[in-house]
C-alpha cells in the first residue's frame, strides 16, 4: 500500500468537511473550558448543607468563648460535677476530713450562740488531744467576748472594788483560746465586705503570706472590696494561718472553688 499523502491538484475543492470538523472541536472545547472556569469561580459561595452547619458551630462557639454566656458556664461546671462522680479523684485513705457541726443538739446543750471563747477553747484542747492535724474555724471572732472577766468587770453594777480587782486580775476569755490554738494548728477565717466599717474597727496587721509570685500582677483580675473583716488580734497572731472564704457560687449555687 502506498502511504504517500495525496498532493491537490490545480482545480481541486477544499475540504471543507474536516475543516468544519476541527472548528466545530475546537469552539466545543473553548465553551466548555469558559464555563468550566465560570463554575469555578462559583463554587466558592455554594456551599451544601453540611458546611453552613459547620461554619455555624464554629461561630456560636467562638462566640461562646468570647463572652462567656451564663449557659455556657453552666455546661461546664454540670461536666465537672459528671466527671466527678464517673472517675473520682482517688485518696489514699488515710486523710479523714470531719465537720465540728453547731446544730440544734449541741446549741440545746451548750447554749446559744456565739459561744464563749473558753468554750471553744476547750474544743481545740480536745482535738489536740484527739491529735487532730489541723483545725479550720469557718467563723469570724471579730469582737471581744462579752462575758469575757475583763468585760465583765466594766460591765457590772454594784460591784465592790475587790470583786472588781478578781475579774480583771482573770486571764481573758481570748488569751485562754490562744492559748489553746497554740496546741494545735489553728486556721481562722477572714473576709472581704462591700460595706464600709465603723472607723477604729480591725485591721490586717499581720505581713503577707505570699512568699513568691510568677507573672504580672494578678490585682487587676481581683475583686476590691470596700473593707476588711477580721478576728481580734490576740486570736490573729495565735493562728497558724488564715482563710479567706469570701466566695462566690456557681450559676447553680453550689461552691465549687476559691
Amino acid at each position: 500500500m502506498d502511504d504517500t499523502p495525496a498532493i491537490p491538484r490545480a482545480g481541486d475543492k477544499p475540504d471543507q468537511t474536516g475543516f468544519a470538523a476541527r472548528f466545530r472541536t475546537t469552539l466545543r472545547g473553548l465553551t466548555q473550558n469558559i464555563f468550566q472556569r465560570r463554575r469555578r469561580r462559583e463554587a466558592w459561595w455554594r456551599l451544601d448543607i453540611s458546611t453552613i452547619i459547620a461554619l455555624t458551630v464554629l461561630i456560636l462557639g467562638m462566640t461562646a468563648r468570647v463572652f462567656d454566656l451564663p449557659w455556657v458556664e453552666l455546661i461546664r461546671v454540670k461536666t465537672f460535677d459528671f466527671y466527678q462522680v464517673m472517675a473520682p479523684r482517688e485518696t489514699d485513705g488515710k486523710s479523714v476530713v470531719g465537720i465540728v457541726d453547731i446544730d440544734e443538739k449541741s446549741l440545746a446543750e451548750i447554749g446559744q450562740w456565739p459561744w464563749s471563747r473558753t468554750t471553744i477553747a476547750d474544743l481545740l484542747n480536745r482535738l489536740a488531744d484527739a491529735k487532730a492535724s489541723v483545725v479550720g474555724f469557718d467563723a469570724i471572732f471579730a469582737e471581744y467576748d462579752r462575758t469575757s472577766p475583763h468585760r465583765i468587770a466594766t460591765t457590772i453594777r454594784g460591784a465592790d472594788a475587790e470583786t472588781l480587782a478578781k475579774l480583771k486580775a482573770l486571764p481573758k476569755n481570748e488569751d485562754v483560746m490562744a492559748a489553746a490554738m497554740k496546741r494545735i494548728a489553728t486556721v481562722v477565717g477572714q473576709a472581704g465586705v462591700n460595706t464600709a466599717l465603723p472607723k477604729g474597727g480591725l485591721t490586717a496587721a499581720l505581713p503577707s503570706s505570699v512568699k513568691g509570685s510568677k507573672g504580672g500582677d494578678p490585682k487587676p483580675f481581683l475583686h476590691a472590696y470596700l473593707a476588711y473583716m477580721g478576728n481580734v488580734p490576740e486570736l490573729e497572731k495565735a493562728a497558724r494561718g488564715h482563710g479567706f472564704f469570701t466566695i462566690g457560687n456557681e450559676p447553680d449555687g453550689l461552691v465549687r472553688r476559691v
